[in-house]
């Protein structure tokens, strides 16, 4: 027996008060997304059918700003649809412009020069954005115009009851590409309380800056860093968590030269 027919079972033996049925423990985060990214506006209308199945192009419509497919940001294939999704965020929210697409450019002429099958990964594009934010490094401040850009981007949904609610498959499949983007547990519960479509953006920023300063720092640094950020999330200022998040990572990543990790870096042949 489904949810739906569990719910509808425990109505017609007159429990029919929705909250006495305890729906929110039937929540369904990637429905939840579904919903949001559903109603929220897209940022683009450009299509590829060649390169792009349906639900993916749904993705990059909802998550990716034109400019990242005009200027082709590329990374290994696992990596894809966390990077456009790093870069909308980051140059939406964090540095408000669009530089490290540019040198995102550079670097893979700078790859190929090394090996032809050598490609970007997520690594590589974090610290390219890390080195950036601390050449302009400028913290949130009161009255920044971050916040009031984040603010009017987050198109708020109001979302409850989702097992009660359809939505387009196309969407709750673009949903679940998205929620398999996590890889940290405690940041992806927050997805339950997010409500619009550049919260949920600051999520995944927060997650993959998380998961590389996890592999930098020893548990307990790495615990408190979490604990910070978490702590601030259920403040509910996504906007303030995911720069400081930025500020972890950036400040440890960049201690090491930008060469020694391409040095790393292995060739991808697909």
């Amino acid at each position: 027996m489904g949810i739906e027919d569990d719910i509808m079972s425990e109505m017609t033996q007159g429990r029919s008060n929705l909250q006495d049925l305890g729906l929110n423990e039937w929540e369904d985060p990637v429905k939840r997304i579904a919903m949001i990214i559903e109603n929220a506006t897209s940022k683009h209308n450009v299509e590829n059918a060649i390169s792009y199945d349906p639900v993916q192009t749904a993705y990059l419509q909802k998550f990716a700003k034109q400019e990242i497919l005009e200027k082709r940001l590329r990374t290994i294939k696992k990596d894809y649809f966390k990077a456009v999704v790093y870069a909308d965020f980051f140059t939406s929210f964090i540095q408000n412009d669009n530089q490290i697409l540019d040198t995102m450019r550079s670097r893979v002429q700078d790859l190929e020069s090394i090996d032809e099958f050598l490609d970007p990964d997520l690594g590589l594009l974090v610290r390219v954005a890390s080195l950036d934010y601390m050449a302009k490094y400028t913290p949130l401040i009161s009255r920044d115009r971050r916040k009031s850009a984040f603010t009017r981007a987050n198109e708020e949904e109001q979302v409850s009851y989702s097992y009660m609610r359809r939505v387009n498959p196309i969407y709750e499949a673009a949903a679940s590409l998205f929620y398999n983007q996590f890889s940290k547990e405690k940041i992806k519960e927050h997805l339950m309380y997010a409500s619009g479509n550049m919260q949920l953006e600051a999520l995944l920023f927060i997650d993959i800056n998380l998961s590389l300063y996890g592999e930098q720092v020893n548990e307990k640094a790495y615990d408190r860093a979490e604990r910070d950020i978490n702590a601030v999330l259920e403040s509910g200022d996504y906007l303030q968590a995911a720069h400081d998040s930025m500020e972890k990572i950036a400040k440890n990543v960049t201690r090491e030269p930008l060469s020694r990790y391409i040095a790393t870096m292995e060739p991808t042949k697909y």
